[in-house]
């Protein structure tokens, strides 16, 4: 079961994998400006849709019956994210937004960094919103938003060549970066499940290959090396996405790795996957 945005207002839902499809144009809602943010479907029958705002921080339309009648969200509060661009719900009901706000180190009046989370406990009918003081203040300075949410509760926060978990929701973050990660940049990261989160990463030095490290606790990881050939090396991982345990589809650019690296001072965040010839890798059943 899939649900795709077709137009501003409108989804497109399949059950059967793709081989057929049906439209859903959304209702009007109160408070927004009629076009689609997030989409996050718990189960074929549940799902959430973030209707984006002007100035305001819009709203959400929730259904429990595969689309055939939504509700509009009755509290959204003030301070929640115009623009989420995270919206995980599980089949508990609860749901999970989120948007980076900031980027950088810098500090002074008026400037915001972090992440700021927004949590609802009956597929979005009602939110809540938290600070972003709760997080880990290693930001890195690459720009980008890089946090899957295995589930509702367990999310996962890259910056750079570090990580911060949280178990709840994001009231509480934890540091958990691996001292093996300092000299790489985590580019793609996807979590099928609480805390199963596959992550790729790019070394900084030419000498070092990519690896994709998985782990099923958080803690424990096993590395795996993006495959490679003499005529054709995968340099670096720049999409992945593990719908299941054990199974990756992942995006990986051929290019060498000191013209990735160095192409230009903005990182890997700036269109090298874009322009880099790309392959694409595979993993099921681990």
């Amino acid at each position: 079961m899939c649900v795709a945005v077709t137009q501003r207002d409108t989804l497109a839902i399949t059950s059967d994998g793709g081989a057929g499809w049906r439209l859903d144009p959304l209702p009007a809602a109160a408070g927004s400006a009629g076009w689609i943010g997030q989409v996050s479907c718990a189960t074929a029958q549940e799902c959430a849709v973030h209707i984006a705002g002007g100035l305001t921080g819009g709203t959400f339309l929730s259904t429990g019956n595969g689309g055939l009648s939504r509700t509009a969200a009755t509290g959204v509060p003030s301070g929640a994210p115009g623009s989420p661009e995270l919206l995980r719900c599980d089949p508990s009901g609860r749901c999970t937004g989120a948007v980076f706000a900031g980027q950088g180190t810098a500090s002074g009046p008026g400037i915001r960094q972090g992440v700021a989370v927004m949590r609802s406990a009956d597929l979005g009918l009602t939110w809540s919103v938290s600070g972003m003081g709760n997080m880990p203040r290693e930001y890195g300075t690459l720009p980008g938003f890089l946090m899957p949410c295995g589930d509702a509760l367990h999310c996962l926060h890259a910056y750079g060549s570090g990580i911060a978990m949280t178990g709840d929701g994001g009231l509480t973050w934890q540091p958990a970066s691996p001292a093996a990660w300092q000299d790489a940049t985590i580019t793609p990261v996807s979590c099928p499940g609480a805390l199963d989160c596959p992550a790729a990463l790019a070394p900084r030095l030419a000498s070092r290959h990519p690896v994709i490290e998985t782990t099923s606790d958080g803690t424990a990881r096993t590395a795996q090396a993006l495959p490679s050939s003499p005529d054709d090396p995968l340099q670096y991982a720049t999409l992945l996405s593990c719908p299941a345990a054990g199974g990756c589809v992942g995006l990986a650019s051929t290019l060498p790795q000191e013209r990735s690296a160095f192409l230009n001072s903005r990182g890997f965040s700036t269109g090298i996957a874009q322009t880099s010839p790309q392959l694409v890798i595979s993993s099921l059943g681990g």
